[in-house]
């Protein structure tokens, strides 16, 4: 078994221990600046994907037009090269 009964156990040790309440959340910095940026990223590339895959509103002068799913991924739209 571990060190600890339960989670309680734990977190009460760990608070009232020597670095206290502090020592709880050493490294919480080094943690973010690792994880936030890969969230970011995700995030933005999810964005992009929705925008292929759902169709993409694209904007030509004061028309306004909805491409096809995947139309405009790697051609441009096909919508606007008519034009």
């Amino acid at each position: 078994m571990g060190r600890h009964a339960n989670v309680a156990e734990a977190f009460h040790v760990a608070a009232t221990g020597p670095e206290g309440a502090r020592g709880l959340f050493r490294g919480t910095g080094a943690l973010l600046s690792r994880e936030v940026p890969f969230y970011v990223f995700g995030m933005v590339g999810y964005q992009q994907l929705k925008k292929v895959f759902n169709g993409v509103p694209c904007v030509t002068g004061r028309q306004r037009w909805l491409c096809a799913p995947g139309s405009c991924i790697s051609t441009g739209c096909p919508v606007h090269m008519a034009e």
